[in-house]
């Protein structure tokens, strides 16, 4: 039963650390890798090595802190803006 709890825990939180959101400044992060953590290793290849905690990468020097204003998504939307793919909440017939 341990290992199949294990297993499930793992799997989860592996999708939670996927989900790409740059949501930062929680008090988690101080000890947590958390999935704004693991967005920059995957944007950087050089940071945030941790799979769950982020005393590793504090005590090593690979440690970057989660910035909002480094969210990816920030990028698609200038482009999509740009490119006019992007409703600003206008309603049509205004």
């Amino acid at each position: 039963i341990a290992c199949v709890a294990l297993f499930i825990f793992v799997n989860i939180w592996s999708i939670l650390i996927h989900d790409g959101d740059m949501l930062s400044n929680h008090w988690t992060e101080k000890f947590l890798n958390t999935p704004a953590h693991h967005t920059l290793h995957h944007m950087y290849f050089t940071v945030n090595y941790g799979q769950y905690f982020t005393w590793a990468d504090c005590a090593f020097g690979t440690h970057r802190k989660p910035d909002g204003a480094l969210d990816p998504i920030l990028d698609a939307l200038k482009v999509m803006r740009a490119r006019g793919m992007v409703d600003e909440g206008k309603v049509k017939g205004e």
